[in-house]
């Protein structure tokens, strides 16, 4: 559905994510759709009501569990109820139990669903919505627009959703990203301060870097969006640093250079103790909680990772693209590092696509412990190995080994997303959009405030669903069937989760119904 000039809108899907995993920041977003102060008034756009036997009959075919708790109404009714606008999976880091799915509709009403026993919680409305995804503190569930203006609703299911708080969080204080929720801190990358502030709940602040000690100088603005646990705060600075910053007291745990492989082009995403990002050069490194390079990977390819690295059971799907160089004068492309042109190399027009979908499998080995014998015997003498009380091998910790080559790869077109793993299949889907507005339409959808994002500006023709083997990475067949489904387009929104205790797939449709799907083998 297309925007006229007057009302209506567009019925886009599109996702944030993080994904996506152990992490607050792993959360996954999907948006269905310039910042004013004014909150827009326009009527909100109704959609045709369907029930919930309408949508299981569509669903029955998928390879997915629904169960008779599978499935919710969210507080949407009426015999013509409001479209849905967003949807966000939100990760509670410092309680499982907690997590959290947010459906907004645009009449700017939210309403939250507690996904582990698929109850409502709270429903309120908005004084306006914002560009960043909600988060998640231990009491509140808060909004943050792009002039650092936070919306802060109780979450408690009992609260009624009541606005605690509407202000600015101080002068100067806007994101030039994605805000992170740990514990009872709202933790903000800055735009026009080059820091991270720490915002709790209660009142207490604090800042990275301490510019008063002139500590951590060459710490630059954050434009990626950061990763999150229950302790620290995962943040990639312009100045191509990945930083591990305590979330209750705002002191460094580590800093780690990346420039010698590249600059970094994706969010952090962590899982398994490891914390995973993607170079403009193609390689793929893995973290450890002290800030050591343990895994690095390269398809020996001259394109960036791009766009979310999905990461579970030590298999990691990423997105890699290519480059293109044009020449039109000047010295040979191959004296070109990386795209840098100089003085004498001529004019180099430098195009990037995507191209592939890469997985790759991250072995463990664990070392036999040798016994003090062993360990200095003498030259020509057999090891000897320690044993537990019950005469079994005791085993070292476990050493990761980078994967030599990918397990499979798909032709992208950056258009693919992986929703879940399980033992042995992968959920992808592929998603066809087009963004069918000129430039002055645009425009005015944002100074109308019925777009928020620039993803909402995507109009969805297709959505395909498919399952592939983990192994090979093609498509399943039971007999001459390919497990690959088109989705009605009534459902607006499709959320993968990646983490490890709630392997589901999320459908939410326009009118305001939730169905989680689970996995099966």
């Amino acid at each position: 559905m297309r925007p006229d000039a007057k009302r209506s809108w567009l019925s886009p899907v599109a996702l944030m994510c993080l994904i996506s995993l152990t992490a607050v920041l792993t959360n996954c977003t999907v948006v269905t759709g310039t910042y004013s102060s004014d909150v827009a008034d326009f009527e909100a756009e109704k959609v045709e009501s369907h029930d919930r036997a309408y949508y299981m009959a569509q669903l029955a075919d998928l390879p997915l569990r629904f169960d008779t708790i599978s499935s919710i109404r969210l507080a949407n009714p009426g015999s013509q109820p409001v479209a849905l606008r967003e949807a966000h999976l939100l990760r509670d880091t410092s309680n499982k139990s907690g997590d959290t799915l947010v459906a907004v509709f645009d009449d700017r009403r939210f309403t939250t669903v507690n996904v582990r026993d698929m109850t409502l919680g709270v429903t309120s409305e908005l004084v306006k919505r914002t560009r960043w995804a909600p988060v998640l503190t231990n009491d509140f569930i808060v909004f943050v627009d792009q002039d650092g203006v936070r919306q802060e609703f109780y979450r408690a299911s009992n609260s009624g959703g009541v606005l605690r708080e509407h202000s600015e969080y101080g002068l100067g204080m806007r994101p030039s990203t994605q805000v992170a929720g740990i514990g009872n801190y709202v933790i903000m990358p800055t735009s026009n301060r080059n820091t991270l502030q720490g915002f709790s709940t209660s009142g207490d602040q604090w800042q990275f870097p301490d510019l008063a000690s002139k500590s951590n100088t060459g710490f630059r603005m954050v434009q990626v969006p950061p990763a999150a646990d229950s302790e620290s705060i995962y943040v990639v600075s312009n100045n191509n640093y990945l930083y591990s910053i305590d979330a209750n007291s705002g002191e460094v745990r580590f800093e780690e250079p990346i420039s010698r492989v590249g600059r970094v082009l994706t969010q952090p995403v962590i899982a398994n103790d490891l914390i995973f990002v993607g170079t403009d050069t193609g390689e793929l490194l893995g973290f450890d909680r002290s800030g050591k390079i343990v895994i690095s990977h390269n398809m020996g390819v001259d394109g960036p990772i791009w766009g979310s690295i999905y990461a579970i059971d030590d298999w990691v799907f990423y997105h890699v693209g290519t480059r293109d160089y044009e020449r039109s004068g000047g010295d040979d492309l191959h004296a070109l590092h990386a795209g840098r042109t100089t003085q004498d190399s001529g004019s180099v027009k430098i195009t990037t696509a995507p191209d592939r979908l890469v997985a790759v499998k991250i072995d463990r080995r664990q070392p036999r412990v040798l016994t003090e014998r062993g360990a200095s015997r003498d030259r020509g003498e057999a090891d000897e190995f320690a044993t537990d009380e019950d005469g079994n091998p005791v085993y070292d910790v476990d050493v990761l080994l980078s994967p030599r080559e990918a397990a499979w790869t798909l032709p992208d077109d950056g258009n693919v997303r992986v929703l879940m793993k399980t033992e042995k299949y992968v959920y992808v889907l592929h998603e066809e959009w087009t963004v069918p507005y000129t430039s002055r339409q645009r425009q005015r959808l944002w100074e109308e405030g019925r777009v928020v994002r620039d993803e909402e500006l995507r109009v969805y023709s297709k959505r395909v669903l498919q399952v592939l083997d983990l192994k090979t990475g093609e498509v399943v067949k039971v007999g001459d069937q390919e497990y690959s489904w088109e989705l009605p387009s009534e459902i607006e929104a499709v959320i993968g989760s990646m983490d490890a205790s709630d392997r589901a797939i999320y459908f939410v449709t326009r009118d305001g119904y939730l169905f989680k799907g689970f996995a099966q083998e």
